[in-house]
């Protein structure tokens, strides 16, 4: 797997209507797929006219992911100290400890995280937004700015994209890692993000 998550450019548009697909940046999404140790794939594109805001959405996805992705992980490894510490107790003769009293600061357990979310009344260009704040996974990475991949910023860790009227995406790109969900039947899903134009 890669050290660090990025858009990889898998097919290059040649002059002459040719393409050249880029192996090299395939075989990381392969490898990074078969790392994931999921057994199904599902790739969300998005597709339409150029400057449409197809990298943008991508990009506020991206962050959306990624928010999902960190709750997700922080559970599990919460579940897993309930679930080290009751093994613990038990092995030294000791009544199990409830979740609450593992986890420092709990009350009860948190709930494991639902998909899709639940609703949360707030929309882009809704009114009556400027009374209410927008959701956190939103503000989730940089709090100043509202998308990583943003040509005009200086982090670049997202699909890049910029306003005006030049095309910034050429080609087709995929995000390097995927996003690992399991579903309801019990399987690990990779969802991978693909950008085009």
């Amino acid at each position: 797997a890669t050290s660090e998550s990025r858009p990889l450019k898998i097919l290059q548009l040649l002059p002459n209507s040719q393409m050249e697909i880029i192996k090299d940046n395939l075989n990381v999404v392969s490898a990074n797929l078969r790392d994931s140790g999921a057994s199904v794939v599902s790739i969300l594109a998005v597709m339409g006219a150029y400057r449409t805001g197809k990298s943008f959405f991508l990009d506020l996805l991206m962050r959306y992911l990624r928010t999902k992705m960190a709750k997700i992980q922080a559970e599990e490894e919460r579940q897993a100290a309930v679930e080290a510490a009751r093994a613990e107790a038990t092995a030294s003769g000791e009544e199990p400890l409830s979740p609450a009293s593992v986890v420092a600061g709990s009350e009860e357990p948190a709930a494991p995280p639902s998909w899709p979310p639940p609703e949360d009344g707030w929309r882009f260009g809704a009114e009556g937004n400027a009374a209410q704040a927008p959701p956190a996974w939103l503000l989730e990475g940089d709090e100043h700015r509202i998308s990583e991949g943003s040509s005009t910023g200086a982090t670049g860790s997202g699909f890049e994209w910029r306003n005006g009227k030049d095309r910034c995406t050429e080609g087709i790109w995929l995000w390097s890692e995927p996003f690992v969900f399991t579903d309801k039947a019990g399987r690990k899903v990779a969802l991978l993000l693909m950008d085009t134009q």
